[in-house]
């Protein structure tokens, strides 16, 4: 008889594990079984699936918003030609540059965004990603020692839109604290700063594409690199106390340094 492959899948503390085994008959009735563990395969495979879906819609998004920018510069370029052919006021040329400019963002937001997923997720050190914060500009204090993050590679990016997002709009604040807890088998990072905060009406706008007094897509991009694994991200402070960001990573995308992979 063929070889029959059968995938199944193992509840264990550190959460759910994948495995494939493959059978075959062997004298008379013995089967031999080759059993191996494919949980970070499925992972990545499914962190791929997620990355593809998330680029379709977005590039989809992306042309339309292009589309409209360069709708209204044809607008306006049409309307100067008219008014250099007759007497009208001449056309404010400064909303042709603001136009685009804002295809320029756009077109830079694109190229970044296309290498979410291009490689396939990692075990990443939490306080090696962290020492890449620049901090020369805010004091920064971390308690997150010995943890790993199974996350797409560009996780960096995260710490360093989040680290960018204090110094633009933490008026009057001068330090960040990160810290990690455990909850229901979760993980939560919350990185926090001693500034204005956010007010409770925009606590989930600014994660939306295109929100924000910068380009408004740092935190986006955020949002979007995480939940490539799973990963989940709030902004949960109060206003007038500072911004607080919390980062839940969910079980089997985490573990200490003494836990084996």
């Amino acid at each position: 008889q063929d070889m029959v492959t059968i995938e199944y899948a193992l509840s264990v503390p550190a959460g759910i594990c994948h495995f494939e085994a493959r059978i075959v008959p062997y004298l008379d009735n013995q089967v031999l079984a080759l059993v191996r563990d494919v949980t970070e395969t499925k992972a990545a495979e499914e962190a791929l699936l997620a990355a593809h879906k998330k680029l379709r819609i977005l590039s989809s998004i992306t042309r339309h918003d292009i589309a409209n920018k360069v709708l209204v510069i044809r607008g306006l370029l049409e309307i100067a030609g008219e008014a250099e052919a007759s007497s009208a006021p001449p056309i404010r040329l400064d909303e042709i540059q603001n136009a685009t400019e804002a295809i320029d963002r756009q077109i830079a937001f694109m190229q970044e965004y296309e290498q979410i997923g291009v490689q396939n997720p990692s075990w990443m050190e939490l306080s090696g990603l962290i020492r890449m914060i620049d901090e020369t500009k805010l004091s920064l204090h971390h308690t997150c020692t010995s943890i790993h993050l199974y996350a797409d590679p560009m996780v960096e990016k995260v710490f360093s839109n989040l680290h960018d997002n204090t110094i633009r709009h933490a008026d009057g604040g001068d330090q960040i604290t990160i810290s990690c807890e455990e909850r229901d088998g979760s993980l939560v990072i919350t990185w926090e700063d001693n500034g204005v905060g956010i007010p409770d009406g925009e606590k989930e706008k600014i994660f939306e594409k295109g929100v924000g007094k910068n380009t408004g897509f740092g935190l986006f991009l955020s949002k979007e690199i995480l939940e490539i694994t799973g990963i989940a991200i709030r902004e949960t402070g109060v206003y007038g106390e500072g911004a607080r960001f919390e980062i839940i990573v969910p079980k089997g995308s985490w573990q200490m340094e003494e836990q084996e992979r």
